[in-house]
């Protein structure tokens, strides 16, 4: 995925990151909230009803035996509005519960209250503006419970005037328009509650989902093998990952952070691009004191060229690699198809000098003649069958090898046919050590390492070192392959396991590079060491 895809990317192209929960809890942690703001509301109500009982009493027409009726009250009511805010505070008991006994609380202050007024509505109205503030909070039908509370509430108490203070009965009109505004009021506030708390839940759900996609872009940019910059109008650099300061080299410090003062040579060429000017794909900068040439793409953000751009730098050495290893696969597949067809001429060749060679016909020379046909045909039979294996991996099956007696028996065998002194290799192996591979891959690693030591080596009595002990990993066996000879050059050492790469004018290049083939098939690794006297490799297997 490109850095425009992953700028430009939607939330909705992402699995949801949510919990179903997540939504509820933050719904929770808001009532709580609304809570607290309906408690302060009921206190800040208790001290206007007690500043104006104190100085205002005779307009609030209180009757009956006096004061010492009504400040019991509003002293009571101004108990129950503290203690539910406690409780609220400390958001124990259920919610539900606290905005039940809020309900009820006010109902009843409200009630008692306006038993001692002699205005014929008066402090109901209190009520659909509690029911309201209580419908905001609770959850389904429980609002309309509240409201239904606060309507008993009202219409009791105004049959209670009727009964004991001679109130008019009329006055149950206004009541009844009183309590149906508590319901009118409780569903409002329950509707406007449950569209709060869905708009609440999806706008955390999509904040989330933005919190994630800019941690997968900021996580996806910082890892990409290629350098980004995030580059604005001005020529700032917004957003840079680590690669782009491997690639450009190391940044001056500092906040404020100019293109220019990065690379003089990739700012000249973002300003010729901002001025319309034709750039491929992977625009190519020349070698400079800082980078070893770089392949330049530019991305507009959407505003055109003259707003915010990204550049993403490449290291041109990298982009030729690539462009060797799709060669190097397809000269295989050339190469294996050359070898197939010459496979076939070899045998006739190779069958039509055993013909010569039973005939006995010719000269006395002619034998020697017929020796240097077959030896040739073997030795180009031998280069086809590399070719072949080096497009194709054979597949094996592991089994648990005793190392020490796998070496023992390699050693002899290959000293015999190879015409080797069995003095010339030394076999040291720890005792129990098992490797868990296939014998036959092992073996051929082991066959074409042991026969280029030797090669190289001086060739004689212990030239060739067998070495197995623990690896250097846990639950790993290391073969250590090691000759006497003058050990690897620079040059050799940085090309040793590409395929075509000899030092050998007989050789095709491909031995090491099947090797290591066949070890990494089985787990493994073969790789050149350093060590003392001449060339060391390392043959690294799964531990039995």
């Amino acid at each position: 995925m490109s850095a425009a895809s992953l700028m430009s990317a939607s939330p909705a192209a992402l699995p949801p990151s949510v919990p179903p929960s997540a939504g509820g809890l933050a719904g929770q942690a808001t009532d709580w909230s609304a809570l607290r703001v309906y408690c302060g509301y009921r206190i800040a109500i208790v001290g206007a009803l007690v500043f104006s009982h104190l100085a205002f009493g005779s307009l609030l027409g209180f009757t009956g035996p006096g004061p010492e009726r009504v400040v019991p009250i509003l002293g009571l009511y101004g108990a129950g509005a503290v203690s539910l805010t406690i409780v609220a505070v400390l958001r124990w008991p259920d919610i539900d519960l606290q905005v039940v006994a809020g309900v009820l609380l006010d109902v009843m202050a409200v009630v008692l209250l306006q038993h001692y007024s002699m205005e014929r509505l008066g402090l109901g109205l209190l009520l659909p503006i509690s029911v309201a503030a209580a419908a905001l909070i609770a959850r389904g039908r429980l609002a309309f419970f509240q409201a239904a509370i606060a309507s008993v509430g009202l219409l009791g108490g105004h049959g209670m005037r009727v009964l004991h203070v001679d109130a008019p009965v009329s006055d149950f009109v206004p009541v009844g328009l009183a309590s149906a505004a508590c319901f009118a009021t409780a569903g409002v506030g329950w509707a406007l509650a449950r569209y709060a708390r869905a708009s609440e839940a999806l706008a955390l759900e999509r904040a989330q989902e933005v919190a994630m996609l800019s941690r997968v872009n900021e996580r996806v940019v910082r890892d990409m093998p290629q350098g980004i910059l995030l580059v604005d109008e001005n020529g700032a650099v917004r957003t840079r990952n680590p690669a782009a300061e491997r690639v450009l080299g190391p940044f001056p410090p500092g906040a404020a952070l100019l293109l220019r003062d990065c690379s003089r040579a990739v700012a000249e060429r973002w300003e010729a691009w901002r001025r319309g000017a034709e750039m491929p794909p992977a625009s190519l900068l020349p070698p400079s004191g800082t980078h070893p040439g770089l392949a330049l793409t530019f991305l507009e953000l959407g505003s055109g060229r003259a707003g915010p751009a990204v550049l993403m730098l490449e290291d041109a050495g990298h982009l030729r690699k690539q462009a060797l290893q799709l060669k190097l696969a397809s000269l295989g597949r050339l190469t294996a198809s050359i070898a197939h067809e010459i496979r076939n001429p070899l045998s006739s060749i190779n069958q039509a000098a055993e013909l010569l060679a039973e005939a006995g016909a010719g000269g006395p020379g002619d034998g020697r003649l017929v020796q240097i046909i077959r030896d040739n045909v073997g030795r180009l039979d031998r280069i086809v069958a590399e070719v072949l294996d080096m497009n194709r991996r054979a597949r094996g099956s592991a089994e648990s090898l005793d190392v020490q007696a796998l070496l023992a028996r390699f050693a002899d065998d290959f000293c015999a046919a190879e015409r080797v002194p069995r003095a010339g290799l030394q076999v040291e192996a720890v005792t129990g050590l098992r490797a868990l591979a296939d014998r036959h891959h092992v073996e051929r690693v082991l066959w074409n390492v042991t026969r280029n030591a030797w090669r190289h080596g001086r060739q004689q009595p212990g030239s060739i070192r067998l070495v197995a002990s623990a690896g250097m990993l846990p639950r790993t066996v290391a073969v250590d392959v090691a000759d006497d000879g003058p050990g690897l050059s620079d040059e050799a050492r940085a090309h040793l396991f590409e395929p075509f790469f000899t030092t050998d004018a007989r050789g095709v290049g491909l031995g090491l590079f099947i090797a290591r083939d066949l070890c990494e098939g089985e787990g493994g690794s073969l790789e050149a060491v350093e060590g003392p006297g001449g060339a060391r490799f390392r043959i690294t297997l799964r531990e039995a």
